[in-house]
């Protein structure tokens, strides 16, 4: 599954993003205008 989030996320969730990069292996696409 594509994961999207909002570039904010990078600042305000880092550890999640971080975990499901390295759990799930696949990459966390950051956009400017939200979720997919």
């Amino acid at each position: 599954m594509i994961n999207i989030r909002p570039v904010s996320d990078l600042r305000n969730k880092f550890p999640e993003i971080e975990e499901t990069v390295i759990d799930s292996n696949t990459p966390v696409f950051l956009t400017k205008n939200g979720y997919g």
